[in-house]
């Protein structure tokens, strides 16, 4: 996983998002910060409990389509590519494969399932 990251303003700043509850905003960022180089985090709850977040936070960047949960409990921030266009050098794909697979990438960046 690298160690910096990026937060895009258009993203932070978008209305769906911003008048999300104090704690969901907070828990996204926290999992801009946890996710790896793809944008896939392995265990959602335990950044939720880093945030001291709620599972309904977390249900409600779901709702939003910040956030989609996959069958196998990982999750992937769908705007990642918008916030973090990692260069190839340092790059480590995600272990999260399968997953991977079932999403393409919108031209404006955002993931999508296929």
């Amino acid at each position: 996983m690298s160690k910096r990251r990026v937060f895009n303003k258009n993203i932070i700043y978008r209305r769906d998002l911003t008048r999300l509850p104090d704690r969901a905003r907070i828990l996204y960022q926290y999992m801009i910060l946890e996710a790896d180089d793809d944008g896939f985090v392995d265990d959602p709850m335990r950044v939720v409990r880093m945030a001291e977040a709620t599972e309904e936070n977390y249900g409600m960047l779901i709702d939003a389509g910040f956030l989609f949960e996959f069958k196998t409990g990982v999750c992937v921030l769908m705007h990642w590519l918008c916030h973090n266009s990692t260069d190839r050098e340092g790059y480590i794909s995600t272990i999260f494969t399968e997953e991977r697979s079932q999403l393409k990438i919108k031209p404006n960046g955002e993931y999508c399932l296929r």
